[in-house]
């Protein structure tokens, strides 16, 4: 009985140690290793270990904190709706968390940015549709040996540094030009000798994991676009209610004057900044009702009536 108990659970363990192995990459897993130990690192030592509290302390804010928490639990009522249907499996859960930790975040902060770049949005789309898309895929698809995943990614990101760093000064510009060529052959490379796995096992293209692993961050990036824009006009809305402020102190001014903006600029990002760059210096301090009225009117191009 206890030999049967003992084999049980050998299997068992087996199963859970396949389970892994198939999960994580070799590159995710020596990629987790450099980070546990360069966060070891950091939080041994007491020169850094201050600093990096005061990292976490400035990033733990209502302002990223709540955007944050908004982010992952819509992510995971996404996954909940993904998990209904009928091809699901929890192996692509990889796939997503990555995605959005990495990208999802990211891009939805990075949203609230885009003054100068109205077809953010658009972008964003036709960026998960490119070819660089296909040869990430390969690259964290196909990897190499535990051992050569250890030594070429911190060789790699030694490199990126010195390139970062020399590009400082001028002074370092053939150091620069030294690491760009060397990032350019080792990129090359790596793409080389990933195809070259990736057509040995060409079965794998043909699997149905392969084409939805594929398809998991055009998707992600089609879902995540509303979130995206409403941060974008939050942060627009924002931006354009301190600076009336510097021209209404009243803030009970502010507020009267406030939903009414919002009735007529709406969701709509450029009507937003449209206002901001064209009407907003039409608001003074102590403006009457009927002159803030007109000044709505001419941006909507409506009647008195409407606007009220």
């Amino acid at each position: 009985m206890r030999l049967v108990i003992s084999d049980l659970l050998i299997e068992k363990s087996r199963k859970v140690r396949l389970t892994i192995n198939d999960l994580f990459s070799n590159r995710e897993i020596a990629s987790s290793i450099w980070l546990i130990i360069f966060l070891i690192f950091i939080f041994w030592n007491p020169k850094t270990r201050k600093p990096a509290f005061k990292v976490l302390q400035t990033a733990a804010v209502k302002k990223i904190v709540i955007p944050f928490i908004i982010i992952i639990v819509y992510a995971t009522i996404l996954v909940m709706l993904f998990s209904s249907l009928s091809f699901w499996k929890w192996i692509y859960m990889k796939e997503i968390c990555i995605w959005v930790i990495f990208v999802g975040v990211p891009v939805c902060f990075g949203a609230v940015m885009i003054n100068k770049n109205d077809h953010y949005f658009k972008n964003l789309i036709i960026n998960n549709f490119k070819l660089i898309v296909i040869v990430e895929l390969l690259l964290s698809s196909f990897t190499f040996s535990m051992a050569v995943e250890l030594i070429m990614l911190p060789a790699i990101t030694v490199i990126i540094l010195l390139e970062v760093v020399a590009s400082t000064d001028k002074k370092y510009i053939k150091v620069r030009r030294m690491m760009s060529f060397l990032l350019t052959v080792a990129g090359f490379m790596i793409l080389l000798f990933t195809l070259k796995i990736a057509i040995a096992n060409y079965m794998v293209l043909n699997n149905i994991d392969f084409l939805i692993t594929f398809l998991i961050p055009a998707v992600l990036s089609l879902f995540f676009l509303p979130v995206a824009y409403s941060y974008a006009v939050i942060s627009e809305y924002e931006q354009l209610f301190i600076r009336m402020k510097f021209r209404m102190p009243d803030n009970k001014q502010i507020r009267r004057y406030r939903w009414e903006i919002i009735k007529v600029c709406k969701f709509s990002f450029k009507e937003i900044k449209r206002f901001r760059a064209t009407h907003l210096n039409k608001l003074y301090r102590r403006m009457k009702r009927e002159e803030f009225y007109e000044v709505m009117c001419d941006f909507s191009e409506k009647g008195f009536e409407d606007i009220k």
